[in-house]
């Protein structure tokens, strides 16, 4: 399985490949050399210790192979948009990239389809679902005729099946959602593949599913089942099944099974220690879920020494106004706020608020929340004037944005004109 890296003349990659294609594990490169100079390739294979004989061969690109390079340069400028959340850019860009793949003479079928998937799903997240639906079922005719031709048989295509039931899921069309994963997992399992990764990922959408129309009894043990799929193809010590293991802990909490809850984030902390080391942030993540559920059950002293130590893992590793920062010592303050420690609480409330406004603002559902747990903890320390303050300056962001939350800091402001004996 061979792996092609491209080194300009002033040593930096410029341009990499695994497969050619789906169904063809030999590498390729085509690209538009950018400066004259010296260039090195470098052949390598995919996985570590593989060796064997291989050939090399360079020629002058076909135009059509020249376009199929502007199509996979459109494709990572799509990513890097949707990953900073300017979809309004990535739409049209991906729509040249598919209008490339569509014109070219390229029998790539699993490129096409990727790009029809891309652009539905870049529009069903714009609500446009009648185009969002048309591209989908055309990505899925496509990149199941490729699979058929690829390896000899008739198999569901999993990206776009996860896709397509996700968007009839957020139009609330649950029957349809449900019926597409249903049909697919039997296709799965109708090849022999019931137990693998397949099945997982078409088990996990369906039981997401379930779980979002409130159907619990049927959600958790699908979710419990993909997971046990996972540990088994992958082994406990694994990236993805450490995060679906806090996936389905934050499903339990929804629930209020605090139990379950501790038991997953125990076993997702000791993953992640084990994965990235004593001291990584996301270790700091997975401390504040962790001591959260233990405060859920008044187990206050067993959850503030966690506290404290994501919190010395945040300070050591991010900068001084990073989000998780501030949600650290939003936690910690909760702990001591609910064992009577208001003076401590209040101390790091105000500093998770300064964190907050820096970050995202005046204007912002973090900041709220930090200014109406201020408030109460003002509250706790007979400064109620100040905490009315707050608290109206909470509710005004939660009104701006429509925000469910404000419910919460109503009931505050109410419990503090009582105080006031307003």
């Amino acid at each position: 399985d061979t792996y092609l890296i491209l080194i300009s003349p002033t040593g930096e990659t410029i341009a990499e490949n695994d497969d050619a294609r789906l169904s063809d594990r030999n590498s390729l490169i085509s690209i538009t050399l950018p400066n004259d100079g010296t260039y090195t390739v470098l052949a390598n294979s995919y996985s570590p210790g593989e060796v064997g004989e291989y050939e090399l061969a360079w020629r002058s690109a076909t135009e059509a192979e020249l376009a199929l390079y502007r199509a996979n340069q459109l494709d990572q400028e799509v990513a890097f948009l949707i990953d900073r959340e300017r979809y309004g850019e990535a739409i049209s860009l991906a729509e040249n990239a598919l209008g490339i793949r569509r014109t070219s003479l390229s029998n790539d079928r699993f490129a096409l389809s990727i790009s029809l998937s891309t652009l539905a799903s870049l529009y069903a997240g714009d609500e446009q679902y009648e185009k969002a639906e048309t591209l989908f079922e055309e990505a899925l005719e496509v990149g199941e005729a490729a699979l058929e031709e690829a390896f000899g048989f008739a198999y569901p295509y999993i990206p776009v099946i996860s896709s397509l039931a996700s968007m009839y899921a957020n139009q609330e069309r649950y029957n349809e959602a449900e019926q597409l994963l249903e049909n697919s997992l039997a296709r799965v399992r109708e090849t022999g593949g019931g137990e693998d990764l397949d099945a997982a990922a078409l088990l996990n959408e369906l039981g997401r599913i379930y779980y979002i129309q409130g159907h619990y009894e049927d959600s958790m043990p699908i979710l419990e089942e993909a997971l046990l799929i996972k540990r088994e193809a992958l082994g406990n010590e694994n990236q993805e099944v450490a995060e679906d293991i806090v996936l389905l802990a934050k499903r339990y909490f929804g629930l209020g099974n605090y139990q379950r809850v501790g038991d997953l984030y125990e076993e997702a902390l000791t993953l992640f220690e084990s994965l990235y080391g004593e001291n990584h942030w996301l270790v700091g993540v997975r401390l504040n879920d962790l001591a959260f559920n233990y405060a859920s059950r008044g187990r206050y002293s067993e959850a503030e020494p966690l506290l404290m130590r994501a919190l010395e893992i945040y300070e050591a590793a991010l900068d001084d106004n990073h989000p998780e920062i501030a949600t650290s010592l939003n936690n910690l303050a909760l702990v001591y706020g609910f064992q009577g420690q208001h003076d401590r609480a209040l101390d790091l409330y105000e500093k998770a608020l300064v964190i907050r406004q820096n970050v995202f603002g005046s204007n912002h559902p973090d900041v709220a929340e930090s200014l109406t747990n201020l408030g109460v903890s003002y509250v706790f320390n007979q400064r109620s004037e100040e905490a009315e303050a707050l608290f109206l300056e909470a509710l005004d962001i939660y009104q701006s944005i429509d925000s469910r939350s404000q419910l919460l800091t109503l009931q505050h402001l109410g419990q503090d004109y009582l105080t006031q004996e307003q």
